[in-house]
């Protein structure tokens, strides 16, 4: 933050507009986002400027685009708030419109991990690409099609500490034209990509 001329952190901002959730994602030190909250989403969009846009970036990878059903855990926020389907596509449209009006692509990040096709469909028009992790171990590739149909670029990352192998999903990944790489889950065990 220093070095960008920015005298708060973006965490430490968007803990005093109180849209953390009390609670952190399950294994990892993060917290949610209540991105029903305009103040979320006026933070984060300055900080896709500062971070990103102004840094002459391509496109930015978003995670965590599926927190409204609970896959990643249930957020507590106060005062309370619940996070729908409804909610995180406005929130992600919004965060994408801002993208592209700065000149940047957005790549979508397991929008797969819920299970929900409309929730795919209805994203990727805005999207110019994909991230999935473990699509192949989550039984959840069937839900990129739209991604497919459209032409557009989907990765996916697989991890060994699930005993994935390439011979497990390459096949499958490069017939769909989908970008396949293997990963140990530390991400410090270099990388097998499938193509």
């Amino acid at each position: 933050a220093a070095q960008e001329g920015i005298s708060t952190t973006y965490y430490d901002q968007l803990n005093a507009a109180g849209v953390l959730s009390s609670n952190s994602l399950s294994g990892y030190p993060e917290k949610f986002i209540n991105y029903t909250n305009p103040a979320a989403v006026t933070i984060i969009e300055a900080m896709i400027d500062k971070q990103c846009a102004q840094k002459g970036f391509d496109a930015v990878e978003t995670d965590l685009d599926e927190t409204w059903g609970g896959e990643e855990g249930n957020p507590t926020f106060t005062p309370a708030a619940t996070l729908t389907q409804a909610n995180e596509e406005t929130y992600l449209t919004t965060l994408a419109n801002y993208m592209h009006s700065v000149g940047l692509g957005w790549i979508a990040k397991n929008l797969d991990d819920e299970g929900s096709a409309s929730f795919v469909s209805d994203m990727q028009p805005k999207a110019q690409g994909m991230v999935s992790e473990e699509c192949n171990f989550n039984v959840s590739c069937s839900l990129l099609s739209s991604f497919l149909s459209a032409g557009k670029w989907i990765g996916n990352a697989e991890y060994t500490s699930d005993n994935e192998t390439q011979a497990k999903f390459c096949a499958s990944d490069n017939s769909a034209n989908i970008n396949g790489i293997l990963f140990n889950v530390n991400l410090d065990g270099g990388r097998a990509p499938c193509r």
